[in-house]
């Protein structure tokens, strides 16, 4: 589960470019697993949440869900990003998925436009 308690310095800390990931709209999470809720909910964190437990792959649902994993959901689940639109409870200005739906987070090289990995490859590293 998420820690109750974060100071506005870690929070910070947290933050990462927004140009350093790629997201993808999911309408299942696959074999990814929840890590529960979090009022202080954002892309940054959750992707912190499971790197540090070692989950290349990260995803943020309903506004305030974090989810890890080894996969990206399947390529047939892929929906249209304007599904996951909800805004984080702990950072607005990023969209944290949607109800019934998962942004998957991947690690984009820099200056690179590349799409995430498909269905069924590792990644094996993740920018937090």
């Amino acid at each position: 589960m998420f820690s109750k308690t974060l100071s506005l310095a870690s929070i910070l800390a947290l933050t990462i470019s927004a140009s350093a990931v790629t997201t993808t709209c999911y309408s299942d999470s696959g074999d990814l697993k929840s890590l529960g809720t979090s009022k202080y909910a954002s892309t940054e964190l959750c992707a912190k949440q499971c790197s540090d437990r070692g989950a290349p792959v990260a995803a943020v649902s309903g506004g305030n869900e974090c989810w890890c994993g080894d996969e990206v959901p399947s390529e047939d689940s892929k929906v249209d990003e304007e599904k996951c639109n909800t805004k984080c409870n702990g950072w607005p200005q990023s969209t944290c998925g949607g109800d019934g739906f998962w942004e998957v987070l991947l690690p984009k090289a820099e200056g690179s436009d590349t799409k995430p990995a498909p269905s069924g490859v590792r990644a094996e590293t993740f920018v937090a």
